[in-house]
């Protein structure tokens, strides 16, 4: 049994350079950039609607009205540039 599971750590946790683990944290950067930036208006057209058609679920039905769309949008363009840091590998 012991063997299998040698086998098995082997297999999947095989030691690698760290190149690969960047380019795989570019590309996965540089799909939420692309798909919050691609979204930017669509979302800042979303939060805008009337207050009267807040309906909330799950974990946002504890809010008892919906968020800013002030603060909306400080915390998404804060995301972005998280985001951007986070390509960049800042402080890594």
């Amino acid at each position: 049994m012991k063997n299998i599971l040698n086998k098995f750590n082997d297999f999947w946790f095989q030691a690698m350079p760290p190149e690969r683990l960047a380019m795989l944290r570019i590309a996965t950067g540089f799909f939420s950039l692309w798909y919050l930036v691609d979204r930017y208006k669509m979302m800042m057209d979303i939060v805008k609607i009337p207050d009267d058609l807040f309906e909330p679920v799950g974990l946002a039905s504890l809010m008892t009205s919906p968020m800013p769309a002030e603060w909306f949008q400080g915390l998404l363009l804060v995301t972005i540039a998280l985001n951007l840091m986070y390509i960049l590998g800042f402080k890594f």
